[in-house]
This record gives structure tokens, sequence and C-alpha cells, in this order.
């Protein structure tokens, strides 16, 4: 099944009603007031609401605050206040910058509230305003606010820039106002953009502490076209979180709550698309408008669906047929009560052309966003698949659980790191989610200090599905960027992780808890030096109690690997095994998976193809290490002729299977390292022995060839799990996967 699913930036949407009656004008009541501390050291702060607010006004409450460190500070909102979802943080080399906006119905006159901390912030900035003749609706539980459109979003990338935008979105609801809030750790004085009145511009302190601006349009802003607000500090920032929205009035007639959903199951003349409809209590009839243009043209079910009469969103779809392919298709969500017709935002998919295979999935950032070769970039837990991708709306990595029905994965808003293109890799040990996060860099050479790797720790609530960051993350595992890292866990609970830097091959391991991490100490073993800028390392609980690195040397011709005891002294290793030697036996591509015996595999890549190997040459391998002797055994998995590229290795326990997932063209060979299709090859573990060919091809991009990078998870699979490897499109920006039954 192919699907290309609609990127929409507008954070929330919500209904677009067409008919309304009676609205009630927003203004701004009173003046703002605004509460700072720069003491750092108060786990709680006070503070109140203008005076001049009357009850049934809507006051909404800014927070800005500075963290003395690279972790996150969790906030608790006061008593009878409502957090607007989506709170994000922005974190540089050595402190930080969270903004949370949260909003109450007001009592009348000067209320007092008091915002709670985990540890104290080292300053903060709390600014309250009240606006008569605005909605006050909050159902958390079907995602109603007072404002129709929301979103929050962190400075892309830390550049350190002047002028900074907030999300952007389009209003529908008539009589809105909008509003914009702005949060840093600079200290200088702030110029609102175009269309904005400021309301506050206020700083926890003179030196660079906690900055927030608050902003309104300070009037009604026009419907159907986007808006994007910005704000200008003179001296640049490269942390700085904003959030923007539109503020609904009050007295309009509920109309039903739309939201245009994904498109799934695209094929070249198919594709099933999707919404959600809240009928508000009024009975409802539904339709999807579609067509090649915003003008659709089109539309079903017809005649018109029902949605019914309730007071909860629940999901319509239809099936489209007919289609052209390879033909974009725009479509949104229509519906209808006495209260009037309301819009849902227009989405898009692409047909495909005939023969691709996989799932098509969120954008990506492009530069290899599902590399690099070790890394593992999902991971299963509580029935389900995770992985770590890129938010193209706050431009960071989230973590995204894959909705399987749909075969669409959804934003959990959690955020995974806020460098829009450093790659991670994951680990799940069934309590905690892991993620070694690191800045890339072009080799071990390439390599630039002040971009540090970062460990981040996530705690997982079954009730809710959801991560929440724990208190004492991110810490730093390593001050450098690199080309690769990965990380394991060993039997003693030590995290360990591996990368390569200055053409030497680097360990780290924690020392007491996962929060303290040693000083990064060069592998003392043969081999481990001198090593080309090209190669990489990778890192593996063996599961006989020791932890494992493999590591290219391609200067020597050979791949190299090296244990360490659970419980030994960090320093104390194994003598180097010599995995393979000889001409053309090392390239830069590893990828390792151990069983519970001990026994470790390695999908590994030659560099036969630049010493004259012949077409039957191996160029793909797959080396299996017994635990007993720690002696290796090679098979071959692809030759020179297959053109196969960045392999991985994967682990069917159940059937005892392994699996190999790699790249190759569909045809020729351009050169080694072509993108193209994602092939499978399997074989028994017993008795080693991969068919010749390309393989099964799972993931194919009929109309762009040019996946590559696929990725999967640390863990072994079974008939309950399946299997899902992911892979990417620089070209099209494109994540896709497919999810393959075992059994």
């Amino acid at each position: 099944m192919v699907s290309n699913v609609a990127n929409l930036q507008v954070a929330h949407a919500a209904a677009s009603t067409v008919t309304a009656v009676d609205a009630t004008n927003v203004a701004l009541r009173g003046a703002p007031v605004s509460t700072t501390d720069s003491t750092g050291s108060v786990v709680s702060k006070a503070f109140n609401t203008p005076s001049a607010a009357m009850a049934g006004d809507l006051l909404i409450a800014s927070l800005s605050y500075k963290t003395p460190g690279l972790s996150d500070l969790a906030n608790t909102a006061p008593t009878g206040w409502t957090k607007i979802p989506g709170e994000l943080f922005d974190v540089s080399i050595t402190t930080g910058s969270h903004l949370v906006v949260a909003v109450k119905a007001a009592v009348g006159g000067t209320e007092s509230g008091t915002w709670g901390f985990s540890s104290p912030p080292a300053g903060m900035v709390i600014t309250v305003l009240a606006y008569s003749g605005a909605d006050t609706t909050i159902d958390m539980t079907n995602g109603v606010y007072p404002f129709e459109k929301y979103g929050y979003k962190v400075e892309a990338g830390g550049s350190n820039t002047t002028t900074h935008t907030a999300p952007a979105f389009t209003p529908t609801v008539a009589g809105s106002w909008g509003f914009a809030a702005f949060a840093s750790r600079a200290s200088e004085t702030w110029t609102p953009g175009a269309g904005l009145t400021e309301r506050s511009d206020i700083r926890a302190a003179t030196s660079a502490q906690a900055t927030l601006e608050t902003n309104d349009s300070n009037g009604v802003i026009a419907t159907g076209s986007p808006v994007t607000y910005s704000s200008t500090e003179s001296g640049g920032t490269s942390v700085q979180v904003s959030f923007a929205a539109n503020i609904k009035p009050s007295g309009q007639a509920q109309g039903p709550s739309v939201a245009t959903g994904s498109a799934t199951g695209v094929t070249s003349s198919t594709a099933t698309i999707a919404g959600t409809i809240n009928p508000n209590g009024l009975t409802t009839a539904y339709h999807f408008e579609y067509g090649t243009t915003t003008s659709y043209g089109n539309r079903a079910p017809s005649p018109d669906g029902s949605a019914g009469s309730g007071t909860t969103a629940a999901p319509v779809s239809a099936d489209l047929s007919g289609l052209i392919a390879s033909t974009t298709y725009h479509y949104r969500l229509v519906a209808t009560t006495s209260a009037g017709t309301s819009n849902g935002s227009d989405a898009v998919f692409t047909t495909s052309v005939a023969g691709s295979i996989g799932v098509a999935g969120p954008a990506t950032p492009g530069a290899a966003a599902t590399g690099e070769k070790p890394e593992s970039k999902l991971w299963w837990n509580d029935g389900g698949w995770w992985a770590v991708l890129f938010d193209t709306v706050s431009q960071t990595n989230h973590i995204f659980r894959l909705d399987r029905s749909m075969q669409t994965w959804i934003d959990t808003g959690t955020q995974s790191d806020n460098r829009a293109k450093s790659h991670s890799d994951t680990l799940w040990d069934g309590t905690h989610l892991y993620v070694a996060s690191h800045v890339t860099a072009s080799s071990s050479t390439g390599a630039t200090s002040g971009n540090p790797a970062r460990l981040y720790r996530y705690s997982y609530t079954p009730a809710t599905r959801t991560y929440t960051l724990d208190t004492g993350f991110p810490v730093q595992i390593d001050n450098y960027s690199s080309e690769t890292l990965t990380i394991d866990k060993d039997s003693t609970g030590v995290l360990w992780a591996t990368w390569t830097q200055a053409s030497k091959v680097y360990v780290n391991a924690t020392t007491g808890s996962d929060t303290t991490w040693g000083t990064p100490f060069l592998l003392p073993v043969a081999g481990a030096a001198s090593l080309d800028p090209d190669d990489i390392s990778s890192i593996v609980a063996t599961g006989d109690h020791k932890i494992g690195v493999m590591w290219s040397n391609q200067v020597d011709s050979a791949m190299y690997f090296a244990t360490h005891a659970d419980g030994a002294v960090a320093a104390t290793w194994s003598a180097t095994s010599t995995v393979l030697s000889g001409a053309g036996s090392a390239d830069d591509h590893i990828n390792l998976k151990a069983d519970q015996s001990g026994r470790v595999y390695a999908a590994v890549k030659t560099s036969l193809d630049d010493v004259g190997g012949s077409a039957s040459a191996p160029q793909i391998m797959l080396l299996v290490r017994d635990p007993s002797t720690g002696d290796w055994a090679s098979y071959p998995i692809g030759r020179l002729s297959d053109c196969h590229t960045r392999p991985i290795v994967m682990l069917d326990s159940e059937h005892q299977i392994i699996d190999v997932f790699m790249t190759a063209p569909d045809s020729g060979c351009p050169f080694s390292g072509s993108n193209g299709t994602i092939f499978m090859k399997s074989s028994p573990m017993d008795n080693v022995s991969f068919p010749l060919g390309r393989g099964t091809p799972v993931i194919r991009d009929a109309q762009s060839p040019h996946l590559n990078n696929v990725t999967s998870t640390k863990q072994s699979v079974t008939s309950t799990t399946g299997l899902v490897v992911m892979a990417s499109n620089d070209t099209t920006q494109r994540y896709w996967h497919a999810d393959i039954p075992l059994g």
C-alpha cells in the first residue's frame, strides 16, 4: 500500500465556520500585568492578573523561563488554569529557554496564581493579559481551547538570528484577534513585526536570563489567508521559542468542528481520505471535496454521509477511485448543521506510478534523515512501533507513533532534540527510552567541538501512550559532532557509546547513574587509531555479559572487534579480534545485532569494488561471532553485481530467521552506493545462506527511485511485533516505511 500524507504546517486545526451570528467583539481589557524573578532559587512563583478583568473575560498567561543548564525543567500550571498543549524548550551549548501559555475564564478583578517548577529556573517572566468578548470554552478531551489555531515553535537549527517568526496559521473564525508571544534568553528589547501591537517586553534581569515579548493584532484579523507573526530583537539569539494563535470571539454559533485528516491506501488510481467531525450536538451531514486544484470540483460520498449529532469528535472517511496516476490531488472535509457549514483545511496526496511499494510518510529535512548506517531510529513498545522523526512545524525532532490501522505516523508532540538536522540512535530497555542525539560530521576528521552529543531519557505512561523527558536530561556524552554515534546498555545497567573522532575510535560509559558520564577515551586496543577519516564504529550488548565494539580500519584493510566484560573497569578491554582482513575487506558500513546466547551478527560492506573485484565478489557480508570461541564466520549476502549498499541486519527470534535490508537500484549499477529501492534477503540462523540476486523489494518509490538509509530497531522481532523498516528519499524529502508481517 502506498500513502502520500500531506504535511500540514498549521499546528492545530479546528472548525472553519462559514455561518456565524451575533459574534462579540474581542478587545484587550486593561493593562497587562508582569511578574519576574532572577534569583535562581525559587521553585514556585506567585503572580496576579489584571485588576480590570471582568467575569467571563479570557485571561492569557505567558511564562518564559531560562534553565540553568542543558536540561529542561518541568512546570505546573496554577490551579484553575489550563496549559495550551505543545509547550517547547530550546537549548544551546549551556542553557535553554522554555515557553508555555495557559488560559482561564476570569472571575473578575485581581486574581492570584502560583506557577510551580521541578527545580529553580535561572530567571523567569510571567505576563497576563485580559480580553473581553473572547471565547473561554475549554474541553481538553476534544482539544477545544479559546484559540481556534495555535502552535509553538523553536528557532530552526539554533542559528543566531534577530528576527524570529512564530508558527503560521490560517484563521477561519470571523472576528478573531491574533496573539503572539516570544521567549528567549536575550537581554535586548523587542520590536513587534507587521500586524502586531506590543503589549509587554519584560526581562528577568539586565543580563541574558529570561525575556518575554507579548503582542496582539489590536483588531480583527482576516480569515482564509495564512498569518505569520514575527518580532525582532537587535542583538540576535540562538535560543528562542515562540507561540502564535487566534483568539476566538464569544457568542458565535457553534457549528460542527471539522479537521481534515490524512490520505491512506493511495495507489495509482485509488485513495481513502479521512477526517474527524464533532457535530456539537446538532444533526450533521458531511462530504469531502477533492480535485487537482483548490477549486476541487468533485465530492464523495454522494449523497452526503451522516456524522450524527454527538458532542465528541468522530472519524469519517471516503473511498476515491478513478484517479489519475502521478497526480497531486487537493481535498478537504466539509460538514453542515443548522448552525452553519464548516470546511476543514486543505490537504494533498499524490497518486503513485505503477510499481511503488511501501508507505510514504511525513516530510524529512533531507540530509539522510534515516541515517546513519549503524543507528536505529525505531523501537517496539506497548504493542506498537515508535520512531524519532522530523517535525516540520517546529523544525525539530519528535517522537512519533505508527498507527498501523491507517499506516500513518502520528506526532506525539514530544521533542527528542531541538537541533533540526541532528541524527539519533534509540534504545528501549523495557523501562526507559534512551535517545542519543548528535550533530552530524562528514567524517571523523570533520568533527568539531561545541556540538555536544546528548543523551535524552524518557519515561513512558501506558494510559496516555506518552513519553516524558526525565528530570536531569539531556546530559552530554561528548562535546564533538560525529559521523555516527551508537549506544547500548550492559547487563549491569551501564550505558555505553562509541563514535570515531580524529581518525580514532572513542568510547564512553556512565558512572553510577544514567545522568553521569565519564570522560570519553580512545578504545585501548590495537587497530583503534590511525584510521581512515571515513571509518566508523558501532556498539552492541552481546547477550553474554559483554559490550562489543566493531569498527572499520580501511588503512589496515580490516574489520576489528573488541569486548568489555560487564562490571570490569571501563578501560579494560579484550585484545583486538580481526574479523575480516585483506585488500578491500573494509568499508564504513556496519550494523550490529546480538542474540541472548552472545552470538553477534554484523552486516557490513566491503570495498572490493575499489580494488578490482569481480562481479561475483562479495559486496555485502554477514559476519557471525561464536560466543564460545570468539571466532567469526563470514557469509556473502550480495555480490558486486547486485550494487547493494548500507545494510542493516534484523533477528527474528521466534522463527530463527536473519533478515538483511539494503539499498540497490532496480537494475544496473551506476556506482557502488547508488540509492534506489530497499531490498530484503533472509536466511535461517542455523544454516546461514542467502539467495543470489538483489532480493525482494520492500520499499520502492517508483516516481522517485532515490530511497536510501534503511533503519529499524535494535530489538529482536516476532510475529507479535511484525517488522517495520524505514528509509528516506532525499530527493523528495519524504520518509517511507514497510510493515512486514512475520510468521
